[in-house]
């Protein structure tokens, strides 16, 4: 009898053990089966398929849910509800809801434009070792347009990124060491960096410090939180995309290629003014301070 409530007691234990494991499992399983109805254009199954994982916490699928939002695939564009998905993501600890964040606070598209907002959420991404979040926020330092301007501090994130391979830190590591910007001028690191971009299919043409601050000016006033400048018309429920690239695997955004940032891709706060909602705040006041990299961090 005691032999067969100890075996009883450990079928219960394991059962409950493996509980965790398989909803996981299920949760893996129902993951793979929307993006595949996401590459083939079936938005509204991804939709369907998404929306009670994200509800139930799954933060892969929160970000998947916010994208159909923000395109207005298998649903009504709704660019506020992608960024609230986004947060979610972002503050359950998902890096690519971070950096999304980032972007759309920056932006303006979906968010209150927030300079503290963008900085603060990239740099977490980065810290976390993303290698796309340690290039944006190289650029941001760089720039010094949404917090000071700290080309040492830039260089040292951009070749962190740079040796975890990503294409464009490469090249403005290269193009850092050939200037002399936030590091010692070094031809021969510039040019084995920019050996290393070229295979990616990134070439040094013009000033690439020139580049990444065009279309830097701050956004006029009366720019709107919620309706992007010259944004392109989305594609319709089951019909193929206008313009978003397959999700690969293990990812739940759609990334256009290696350049930098899903922000890239977004309109540019500053080109075409809108009415402002009544609670925009100001973005000037906003000028977060960098947290320095370790000496670790930094090598």
């Amino acid at each position: 009898m005691k032999a067969t409530s100890l075996a009883a007691a450990f079928l219960c234990l394991a059962l409950f053990e493996a509980a965790p494991c398989s909803a996981a499992s299920a949760d893996d399983a129902a993951i793979k089966e929307a993006v595949t109805a996401y590459n083939i254009g079936q938005y509204h199954r991804t939709f369907t398929i998404v929306k009670p994982l994200a509800a139930a916490g799954n933060t892969r699928a929160m970000v998947l849910l916010g994208r159909l939002y923000e395109n207005g695939l298998g649903v009504d564009p709704d660019p506020v509800t992608a960024v609230e998905w986004y947060r979610k993501a972002a503050e359950a600890g998902s890096v690519e809801g971070m950096k999304l964040v980032s972007f759309a606070s920056k932006s303006g598209y979906g968010a209150v434009r927030s300079n503290a907002e963008a900085f603060n959420w990239m740099q977490r991404a980065a810290e976390a070792g993303d290698a796309e979040a340690e290039y944006n926020l190289a650029l941001m330092l760089n720039e010094g347009k949404i917090c000071d301007k700290n080309p040492k501090l830039a260089f040292a994130w951009a070749l962190k990124s740079a040796k975890q391979g990503f294409g464009e830190a490469e090249l403005f590591v290269g193009a850092c060491c050939e200037s002399g910007i936030g590091t010692e001028k070094n031809a021969d690191e510039a040019q084995k960096w920019y050996a290393r971009a070229a295979k990616q299919g990134f070439e040094a043409k013009g000033s690439l410090f020139e580049r990444s601050q065009q279309g830097a000016a701050p956004a006029p006033a009366d720019q709107s939180a919620a309706q992007p400048a010259a944004q392109p018309q989305a594609a319709r429920p089951e019909t193929a995309p206008a313009s978003p690239a397959p999700v690969q695997n293990g990812q739940t955004a759609a990334p256009q290629g290696q350049e930098g940032s899903y922000g890239t891709n977004m309109p540019d706060p500053g080109d075409a003014p809108q009415p402002a909602p009544a609670a925009q705040a100001p973005a000037s006041a906003l000028s977060p301070q960098p947290v320095p990299l370790t000496d670790g961090q930094a090598q």
